[in-house]
């Protein structure tokens, strides 16, 4: 499986730096930089790294920042295993992924993806006309509604997870259910066409679904969990780069929080940033996106990291996200211990720049 996606990248990997309008770099001379290779998304979550490459922070602290971009986590979590990255902001959940199989370090929290995450039905579907069955408000069907439905979700993703919750507020497990794996963008063509009962959407195309009629069945929301974007950094990078991290994680939050409090600005910016990179987004879409992703900021990160390790908020988050998985099977609790010992959730960078 792991072959079969490092070789998919390596096929995909023109098409994903095209779509994603140019492999972004501070075009600073090499001489005397330090390099610094940046994987992100085109989704909130990547936008302070491209705001820090247009005013150009990195610069001015010294890094030659090259960058790829990619629409999901498990791609830039083998381009990080591959070695062609030192530095990732994504999900979660590929990122524990990259964690068990590459020794990576969780080093920062991002924005909190929680709210930005929906499942939607056909408005004939027997889940859309169930309601108050669940036992969760906001989760539409029941059980037997659920149960045997084929659902478009992009796996070991975030959206996957909060998935894994919804089932579970029913009774039911991934095994009660089909996975049919698809990115969100090809998945909810998938679903117009016809394809799937379900489909797992996020911003922009939560949206396009509530426009053509579609039902919101469920969202991350009403799932009971809530789950952040992370910051990970290869296990070379760590032994060897750890102050182009230090800087890197500083950029990052100095970016996100000068428009943090600034909404105008953050809509402009994203709205630019998802144009370059080839969506199809106006200024309504992204300010709806804006609104659900709040920008994090370094409080964020004080409160998150504060405690002893194993007691933190961002412990916390990240392996109640390996236990449900470890539920379902994709983890073991050999895959947990591993993490816990290897310090999979490295504060020492992040602490040097919040204290």
């Amino acid at each position: 499986m792991k072959i079969k996606t490092l070789l998919l990248l390596f096929i995909l990997l023109p098409v994903f730096c095209f779509a994603g309008g140019r492999n972004q770099s501070s075009n600073a001379a090499s001489s005397g930089m330090r390099p610094l290779r940046i994987g992100y998304q085109w989704h909130n979550h990547g936008l302070p790294v491209y705001i820090a490459i247009e005013e150009g922070m990195f610069v001015e602290a010294g890094l030659n920042v090259s960058t790829l971009i990619f629409g999901s986590g498990p791609p830039l979590n083998e381009a990080l295993g591959a070695g062609q990255l030192d530095v990732v902001v994504t999900g979660p959940v590929p990122a524990i992924g990259s964690g068990v199989a590459y020794n990576t370090k969780l080093i920062g929290v991002s924005a909190d993806d929680t709210m930005s995450i929906s499942y939607w039905a056909r408005p004939d579907s027997d889940i859309a006309r169930i309601s108050g069955r669940s036992g969760t408000p906001g989760i539409l069907g029941d059980a037997n509604s659920w149960r045997g439905k084929s659902i478009l979700c992009p796996v070991s993703t975030n959206v996957h997870f909060m998935l894994v919750a919804v089932l579970k507020k029913m009774g039911l497990g991934l095994d009660d259910v089909r996975i049919i794996p698809m990115d969100v963008a090809p998945a909810y063509t998938a679903f117009r066409a016809g394809q799937g009962d379900v489909v797992s959407l996020f911003a922009p195309q939560s949206i396009f679904a509530e426009d053509e009629g579609y039902v919101k069945v469920a969202s991350g929301m009403e799932s009971g969990e809530i789950i952040y974007m992370v910051i990970i950094a290869s296990e070379d990078a760590m032994k060897n780069k750890k102050e182009e991290l230090t800087d890197f994680l500083r950029i990052y939050y100095t970016a996100s929080e000068k428009y943090a409090n600034n909404m105008q600005k953050y809509i402009e910016y994203m709205l630019k940033f998802q144009i370059e990179n080839g969506l199809q987004v106006d200024e309504r879409l992204v300010t709806i996106t804006c609104n659900e992703k709040p920008m994090p900021t370094f409080d964020d990160q004080r409160r998150l990291w504060a405690g002893t390790y194993g007691q933190r908020g961002v412990d916390t988050m990240v392996f109640n996200v390996m236990d449900y998985f470890i539920g379902q099977g994709q983890y073991t609790q050999a895959d947990k211990q591993k993490l816990i010992n290897n310090t999979f959730i490295d504060g020492e960078l992040i602490n040097r720049i919040i204290r």
